[in-house]
């Protein structure tokens, strides 16, 4: 959402070019890596291509390459870096002290539980990648997802590139590189498969070969079944354990105390480091 609207506010910046549109650019992109730290990857794509936007553009009226190249390093442009740069410290604690900033830095830095970048570490990924995506799809989903893309690699394997295209390129750039799986990491790529698996239930409907209950049977379960996965994913969020910890260090403990963790990782804890007290784990 927040990348969309930078790469609105770039074109604004290329070809308006008001001080305003390169001050929300800034800001959109500053929401967007905040947000997500591996969009920082995307928003520097995006830089790189409004700098050859910006050159495209004085060329076509007539000014030297050189000037053209050089163009990028104005005021505006400053403006922008520093209004991200703003938005990025202020939003990650700055303004609670360096201590503060240091610590929500943590996930940009010492990652755990990587596979190591070698063939063997590379197979353990993809296997671990497999399981997360079934356990973020539920089973059921899961199974009818891999029918549905064999189907297609049988019967049309152009529309089975198109689905499975978002799900293989973000593996690619993303969890290879990081060495890391985990469910929301694959989310990208869950557009394409559901367009798959709605070709396959459409196609399985219409086989008038089979009864109507038949062909209604297993695809109506399938959807039940993964309903009822989402709803009982949402029950068991309500009664989250760390939430109900951190209410109790709220009520109970001063926010100048340091609390220590009977665990190896902060992403696993109760988030009161990011509420004023100091975690040691």
């Amino acid at each position: 959402f927040w990348f969309a609207w930078a790469v609105y506010w770039g074109v604004k910046a290329v070809y308006v070019g008001k001080w305003r549109h390169f001050i929300l650019l800034g800001l959109f992109c500053g929401y967007s890596v905040c947000t997500k730290e591996s969009a920082a990857g995307y928003v520097l794509g995006l830089g790189i291509a409004i700098w050859i936007a910006m050159v495209g553009r004085d060329l076509k009226v007539g000014r030297s390459l050189k000037e053209a190249v050089l163009s990028v390093f104005s005021l505006k442009v400053l403006g922008a870096a520093l209004v991200l740069g703003l938005c990025f410290a202020i939003l990650n604690g700055f303004l609670a002290g360096l201590e503060e900033l240091s610590n929500r830095m943590d996930s940009w830095r010492n990652v755990t539980d990587t596979f190591l970048e070698t063939y063997k570490g590379q197979l353990y990924l993809l296997y671990d990648s497999a399981k997360q995506l079934c356990s973020g799809l539920g089973w059921p989903l899961f199974i009818m997802c891999v029918v549905s893309v064999v189907y297609c690699a049988i019967n049309d394997r152009w529309k089975l590139a198109f689905g499975v295209g978002p799900l293989l390129v973000f593996y690619l750039l993303v969890n290879m590189n990081v060495h890391l799986a985990v469910p929301r990491f694959l989310l990208a790529g869950y557009p394409g498969l559901a367009l798959l698996i709605g070709k396959t239930s459409a196609k399985w409907l219409r086989w008038k070969k089979v009864p109507k209950a038949l062909r209604i049977l297993p695809v109506g379960l399938v959807y039940v079944l993964s309903l009822l996965y989402c709803i009982g994913l949402d029950l068991e969020m309500l009664d989250d354990t760390r939430v109900r910890t951190e209410q109790w260090f709220y009520k109970n403990v001063d926010r100048n105390n340091v609390i220590g963790a009977g665990i190896y990782n902060k992403v696993y804890a109760p988030r009161l480091h990011f509420n004023g007290y100091y975690l040691i784990c």
